[in-house]
């Protein structure tokens, strides 16, 4: 199913918006769905089988201001599984492919293996695998049931000590260092929701309303979307620093 920009800042039918990346970051859905029944906000959001089910949008660097040298960026949005703990690996979204020794990128995980993780949150952030690698395996930090639930991970590459957040309904969960120095290269696969980037690794998810930012969202941005519990649009907060915006109505 091909994805083509319309204005709007919606899905409607194979469609998708993105505000300032324009063409490209266009994509494909390969097999996910829009499911109006059981969204957080708006009329529909992304549902993932964690089976062969993935979105993928751009290419090879479309998203670099993930992780060049000093950048700021804001990743947000809901998300919500249809089991707690799956005893699984799954991924939320990548855009390196780990199976490459020397690649650039950022990747969340879920991880809830025997022996390696309890509903954990395995964040990997790369300037180059080889000599600039942070990766965090928290655990506890996915919550222990199939409700809704908001996720911001903010980065400043400016600095070393908590470089980045990582926010679980508005709530600090934890805040990795980071090691080495940025360098400036193209991630090495497209933007994946559901999928590795070596195409392991479904997740199984339903994902509303995300947003990507070349800033660092402020606390009363965050507290914003949160809105209580109740949420709220990316669309609805300071627009200033937004990349990618993908509200799956």
């Amino acid at each position: 199913m091909a994805i083509k920009y319309l204005s709007g800042n919606r899905i409607s039918g194979s469609s998708i918006e993105t505000p300032t990346l324009g063409s490209t970051a266009d994509g494909t859905i390969t097999g996910a769905t829009l499911d109006t029944t059981n969204k957080k906000l708006g009329t529909g959001c992304l549902s993932l089988d964690g089976t062969d089910d993935y979105v993928e949008f751009g290419s090879t660097g479309t998203f670099n201001f993930l992780h060049t040298p000093n950048t700021k960026f804001t990743i947000c949005g809901w998300f919500k599984r249809s089991t707690a703990e799956s005893g699984s690996l799954e991924t939320l979204f990548a855009t390196f492919n780990n199976g490459v020794s020397s690649a650039s990128g950022i990747r969340v995980m879920y991880d809830d293996r025997s022996g390696d993780g309890d509903r954990s949150m395995r964040f990997n952030w790369q300037g180059n695998a080889i000599d600039i690698s942070n990766e965090t395996l928290t655990d506890q930090v996915f919550p222990n049931d199939t409700n809704w639930h908001h996720l911001i991970i903010t980065g400043d590459l400016t600095t070393t000590t908590d470089a980045f957040k990582i926010y679980i309904d508005n709530t600090l969960k934890f805040s990795p260092n980071l090691t080495g120095t940025p360098i400036d290269e193209d991630h090495n696969v497209a933007l994946r929701f559901g999928v590795e980037g070596d195409g392991t690794d479904y997740g199984n998810w339903k994902l509303d309303d995300w947003g990507f930012f070349n800033s660092v969202l402020t606390s009363d941005e965050r507290d914003d979307l949160w809105n209580g519990g109740t949420g709220a649009l990316v669309s609805s907060i300071d627009q200033s620093g937004i990349k990618a915006y993908y509200s799956f109505d």
